[in-house]
């Protein structure tokens, strides 16, 4: 009996160290959102933010990794499982380690597929490479968007390799998505393969450095905690192995290189970073050597990468590779001024010291000599006795004087270096005039019964020898012209109007003034600060078209701005959208954002989201009924990144009957990518013409004899229209009449 008891210890003993070993080599990786618990572990899998510890709100707590594809690991399967209802940003898996959501990494690398899910919606972006907007859906890099994935005590797994993505929810719908979703011909809505996804076997960025990583953030996106979320519970991430046949199996490239089959043989290819022949060779490629690998001041070269920074005193942008100055200043830019003042008794007391600056800094403001944005900081007082009997005393004073770069605005052509040197130029110059007035025995204090005159002579600035006071010397006959309201631009040699939200009261500058806070003027060749007002944007919108634009639309828009606008369409009718493009401040924390979502809360359904800006026209059909837009700017903290003109969005609404013919030409690549398809999009003077043959089909026998005749539309986008029109209406003589053309031709 014994015996038998010690053999069932035994095989109890063997199995659990079974058990334990086959955990120990588990490749798969278990996060605990809620509890901010980690089980098992990867080598190709790094964690680069572990789930925080202690009490916050039910699966909030955020984590992000790094998965390896360069190692024996090409599939990855992600198990969601969201016990909350979820809240913005619970999912982002992409290739760039910027990625901030909404398909956006701040130009960081043409790299930058990704797959998000935003609230209860999953959004599939694209990479930039050549030839992308072919399978794009807005003329951007959206690919596909399905609304109501996910919910309370839902899964939702994706699997992901090499160029393709695959979805799968266990959820029963509460309500169908507003917008019907377009089912293309042959195409399993589950699933998507594309070269413009994931790019794991090698292909080469166009920008940016080249990495075979995923990076993969859970309530949260990879760049950083400013766009989090919550609802995501537990998240189980594991490794598929590579499935290898044929000659690849065999091991036959060098190990830095991807073997690739081709028709009974198969391929070497260096990865992205190294060059040879794959089989015997591959050497690291110095990128720095090449356009100082794209960055703007310092390249250093990594084994099968690079990386840029930046020299002392400089700051990296997000895109990696620009750099901008000191951000600690806060943009103000300052000269120390010393100065006597002469008195008959010199007897002020502490107390009266902050009175004798308070009544300085009127008195400069009223001789014009310090207006906004210019500003006194940093004042000391002395006095000093007089040395002998009827002398007189003497006061000297020492303050700074400061000129917020932020508040100038000039040619859209002049660099943060420019800029600097045209804010010291202007305090230059307020010096000067408080020397000449000095001079003249103009300029006194008074404070109790006192008269502090000011002793020209003694004014000293501390000279700075820098690039910016060599440039100082020039002629001003240019400048003679340039009135109030007016600046002259250095680089268009001529004077210009100031724009809509700056004002200039003085003649021969070279810049204007920026209104404070969210201010504007109602006009450019504003002349006094007492013209600029409160910007009013925002409203309900209910006509059957219109145009959104930002506060001083094309100028500059201010900061520090709240807009909200709401279209509100007729019943039985959807709304489309155009923008041209759009140019918003870069920033990293994406201060500076447009989004369109279903209504004011923000865990509605989402349209559209930018917080950088495009070039590039983009087009989409609102996905719900009623649009809310809003725009948000914050105060400018660095000028490095000149002025943003904000957008133009062009909006028409269309009967329900035409839903599924309007996004199927909107949703086209097609559409988006032929260039001169692009440039009529971004031309005002047609692009009413073209809205309205795209939302009214019935329309096209009447107007598209007009275009033929005109010529003002290219003939490629005329032939897309009208096929896609042709095939939705049916309308039989359009189709004989193009099947006898492709004849003849």
């Amino acid at each position: 009996m014994l015996n038998e008891q010690s053999w069932r210890i035994f095989y109890l003993l063997l199995l659990s160290h079974t058990v334990f070993q086959c955990i120990a080599r588990s490749t798969d990786l278990d996060l605990d959102l809620d509890k901010g618990r980690i089980f098992g572990r990867n080598p190709y899998i790094k964690l680069l933010n572990a789930p925080q510890t202690g009490r916050t709100i039910p699966c909030s707590k955020q984590a992000v990794i790094r998965l390896d594809f360069s190692g024996p690991f090409k599939r990855a399967h992600f198990q969601l499982y969201y016990g909350q209802e979820p809240r913005l940003w619970t999912f982002l898996l992409s290739n760039s380690p910027n990625a901030y959501g909404f398909g956006g990494n701040h130009k960081y690398t043409s790299n930058c597929a990704s797959v998000q899910v935003f609230n209860k919606q999953l959004r599939i972006y694209s990479n930039v490479l050549s030839n992308y907007r072919t399978e794009s859906i807005d003329g951007h890099t959206l690919m596909e968007v399905e609304d109501e994935i996910v919910g309370k005590n839902s899964t939702l797994t994706i699997d992901v390799r090499d160029e393709f993505v695959k979805w799968e929810t266990r959820r029963k719908r509460i309500k169908e998505s507003f917008i019907e979703d377009i089912q293309r011909p042959n195409e399993d809505r589950s699933k998507r393969k594309s070269s413009f996804l994931f790019t794991l076997s090698g292909q080469k960025a166009e920008f940016g450095p080249n990495e075979n990583f995923l990076y993969a953030a859970f309530n949260r996106v990879p760049y950083g905690r400013f766009h989090n979320g919550s609802g995501l519970c537990r998240v189980k991430i594991s490794f598929k192995r590579r499935q290898e046949n044929g000659m690849c199996a065999k091991r036959l490239c060098h190990q830095d290189a991807v073997c690739k089959p081709v028709q009974k043989s198969f391929k070497c290819i260096c990865r992205p970073g190294y060059v040879g022949n794959g089989q015997t060779s591959c050497q690291d490629f110095d990128e720095c050597t090449a356009n100082n690998g794209g960055c703007q001041q310092i390249c250093h070269n990594l084994q099968g990468s690079y990386y840029c920074s930046c020299k002392d005193g400089y700051t990296l942008l997000p895109n990696g590779r620009s750099c901008t100055g000191k951000r600690k200043d806060s943009g103000l830019i300052s000269k120390r001024v010393k100065v006597r003042f002469n008195v008959g008794e010199c007897n002020i007391r502490s107390q009266e010291k902050e009175l004798f600056i308070k009544e300085l800094k009127r008195k400069l403001l009223r001789q014009e000599i310090c207006v906004y944005p210019c500003k006194i900081h940093g004042s000391v007082l002395k006095c000093r006795s007089r040395l002998k009997k009827g002398g007189t005393s003497m006061v000297h004073a020492n303050f700074e004087l400061k000129l917020d770069q932020t508040r100038i605005s000039t040619s859209k052509y002049c660099n943060y270096s420019c800029l600097r040197c045209q804010v010291e130029k202007r305090l230059q110059k307020f010096i000067a005039d408080l020397r000449s007035l000095a001079n003249h025995k103009n300029f006194s204090v008074s404070l109790r019964g006192q008269v502090y005159t000011m002793n020209g002579k003694s004014l000293r600035v501390p000279r700075v020898r820098n690039a910016c006071t060599q440039g100082m010397r020039r002629k001003i006959k240019r400048l003679a012209g340039c009135m109030p309201g007016m600046y002259y631009d250095i680089f268009l040699l001529r004077c210009v109007n100031c724009s809509r939200g700056t004002y200039q009261p003085n003649a021969s500058e070279t810049f204007c003034y920026r209104c404070p806070g969210n201010m504007t003027t109602l006009y450019s060749g504003s002349k006094a600060a007492h013209q600029c007002r409160e910007t009013v944007c925002g409203g309900n919108l209910t006509a059957m078209s219109g145009v959104i634009m930002s506060p001083n639309f094309p100028d500059a828009y201010p900061s520090d701005l709240d807009c909200t606008w709401t279209i509100f369409p007729s019943e039985n009718r959807h709304i489309l959208l155009l923008i041209p493009n759009i140019s918003l401040h870069d920033t990293p924390n994406c201060s500076d954002y447009l989004i369109m979502r279903e209504g004011a809360s923000p865990y509605s359904v989402a349209t559209y989201y930018a917080c950088e800006s495009f070039d590039q026209p983009v087009a989409f059909v609102s996905r719900s009924k009623n649009l809310h837009v809003k725009f948000r700017s914050r105060r400018i903290e660095n000028m490095a990144t000149g002025m943003a003109e904000g957008f133009k969005i062009f909006y028409v609404t269309f009967e329900k009957q035409y839903r599924y013919l309007v996004r199927n030409i909107v949703e086209s690549g097609e559409m988006y990518a032929n260039e001169s398809n692009r440039r009529l999009l971004q031309d005002e003077k047609l692009v009413h013409e073209v809205l309205d043959v795209i939302v009214e089909p019935q329309r096209l026998q009447q107007v598209l004899p007009n275009y033929e005749r005109d010529n003002k539309i290219p003939r490629s986008f005329r032939d897309f229209i009208e096929r896609k029109v042709v095939d939705f209406l049916d309308y039989r003589p359009y189709r004989k009449r193009r099947s006898l053309e492709d004849t003849e031709e």
